[in-house]
């Protein structure tokens, strides 16, 4: 690894088959790996953990319809 790379650390993680079942036909309908997908729920999960630091609130909203909180 040269000084301009990255570090990198990696993980096993052993899932249950049903849960191997649910991640892989999410990456498959997001079009991305599982690999992908676990990077994309920790970024996601990163911004949620820094709107509850700044008590702020996540809404999901469609064009149209009413706003909803999201709780997590």
């Amino acid at each position: 690894m040269t000084e301009t790379e990255p570090k990198r650390k990696q993980y096993t993680i052993k899932f249950p088959h049903e849960v191997t079942v649910v991640l892989d036909g999410m990456a498959k309908e997001e079009g991305v790996s599982v690999g992908e997908l676990v990077r994309r729920a920790i970024n996601f999960y990163e911004f949620k953990l820094d709107a509850k630091r700044r008590h702020k609130e996540i809404i999901l909203e469609r064009e149209g319809e009413v706003r909803e909180r999201l709780i997590i």
